[in-house]
């Protein structure tokens, strides 16, 4: 369990952005080892811990400033392009960033 949860806290801390082969490197596992041993402990894949992981801290910084770039935000957190970085974000919340962050704005305006 130790080497798992030093994995989860490698990703916690890259905000998701490090290589399955070198988490499982540090495990001393092989990858698919790796993965099953993670999926196990975790109930979802390193892959899948570590795309939440992007969208939680993203879906944050967005939240506190929702007149941050769209663009930026896709760079800040290594996503390869802005295309996949809508796409990802409205995979986990229905919304693209730029909805969300008219949410946000809205919500914010005095009534």
């Amino acid at each position: 369990l130790a080497p798992i949860q030093a994995a989860g806290e490698m990703l916690d801390a890259s905000f998701g952005n490090v290589a399955l082969d070198q988490l499982a490197l540090r495990c001393n596992l092989s990858p698919r080892q790796f993965e099953r041993q993670f999926k196990y402990w975790t109930c979802v894949s390193p892959k899948t811990y570590g795309r939440l992981i992007r969208h939680e801290t993203s879906r944050h910084v967005l939240t506190r400033d929702p007149q941050r770039s769209i663009v930026a935000l896709a760079q800040d957190f290594g996503y390869t392009d802005q295309a996949h970085f809508i796409h990802e974000f409205k995979a986990f919340t229905s919304y693209t960033p730029g909805q969300y962050a008219a949410h946000i704005q809205a919500a914010q305006q005095p009534s």
